[in-house]
Parts: C-alpha cells; structure tokens; sequence
C-alpha cells in the first residue's frame, strides 16, 4: 500500500532528477560552449523529457516546423502558456542553423547569443520545476 505509493512517486520524479542534473551541467558548460552545442544539449534533454513523459519515441525524429510546433505546445502549458516566448522557440527549433561562433565578449552576435542562451537556460529551469 503505501510503500509501493512512496516508490512510485520516487520513480515518477527521478526524471526530473535526472533532466535538473543535466540542465546544471549545461549551465556550467554554456559561457564557453558554442552555441550549437548548447542548443543540441538543450534540444536533447527537452527531446528525453518529451519521450518520458509522453511515452513517444517518434519525438526523436521531430525537425523543423514539427519540431518547432511541439516545441511550443509542449513547453508553453495552460498554467504558463507565455513562459516561452517565440525568440527561445526559434532559437531551439532554428538556432542550429546559425553560424557556428565560439562564445566571445568583443562579438556583439555572440553576447546576445549568450543572452538568449541564459534566458533559454533560466526558461526551461522554471519549467522544470513545474513539471
């Protein structure tokens, strides 16, 4: 009865466990990351959440405008349908087809990329917690 309950709900949040840990290590990584590397570490641990949580494993194969569709419905719930704005769902669904630039404080493209990174990174830290 409630041994198994308690298990249950320790095994339905060790996702979220897992995804925070992750997200930490990207953090730490994103001031000298490119960002096509924080964008598909990102994209990917989003990507392991999705298959967790709705069982799917056709995510995987999501691009492009499908990608960026279930980008939007899957991060931007009824509670807090504004939390991603369309910026950082771009960034996720198109940002790996920008220039590849090393992280650099003199490149005007890079501190803004770095920004959107940080907000991105700050975003999915929020809905994590809510998951």
């Amino acid at each position: 009865g409630i041994i198994y309950a308690c298990r249950r709900v320790i095994k339905n949040n060790a996702w979220k466990k897992d995804a925070k840990i992750i997200l930490k290590e990207i953090v730490s990584e994103s001031p000298t990351a490119t960002l096509h590397d924080s964008i598909y570490k990102i994209n990917k641990l989003i990507k392991q959440i999705a298959r967790y949580k709705l069982n799917d494993t056709t995510i995987n194969s999501l691009t492009g405008d499908k990608w960026h569709n279930f980008l939007t419905t899957f991060l931007n719930t009824k509670d807090d349908p504004n939390l991603f704005d369309n910026n950082q769902i771009l960034l996720l669904s198109e940002g790996h087809y920008r220039p590849v630039a090393k992280n650099n404080p003199e490149d005007k493209n890079s501190k803004s990329e770095s920004v959107d990174i940080t907000k991105l990174l700050k975003s999915l830290n929020v809905w994590l917690k809510e998951a």
